[in-house]
């Protein structure tokens, strides 16, 4: 019995060793490529939009001033 189990083990251990050979990676290479090319389009066209918002935001600030006043520190009472 002990022979059996072990027979069937060794053959699960050898059915797995060889379903997990490896493959060629031309056709994966290739692909990542394309996939590369796309998101290097977004992440330009990304970038473009981050500088024209900083523009605005620049135009923006000029026109809006805080009327807000600095306390000046903690307040000695607030404990």
């Amino acid at each position: 019995m002990a022979n059996w189990n072990f027979w069937l083990c060794f053959a699960l251990i050898l059915y797995s060793v060889t379903r997990s050979d490896a493959r060629t990676l031309n056709p994966l290479v290739k692909k990542r490529r394309e996939l590369s090319a796309r998101y290097q389009a977004v992440l330009e066209e990304a970038q473009e939009m981050y500088h024209f918002r900083l523009r605005n935001d620049g135009l923006s600030k000029i026109w809006y001033e805080s009327k807000r006043v600095s306390p000046g520190g903690p307040d000695p009472m607030h404990h």
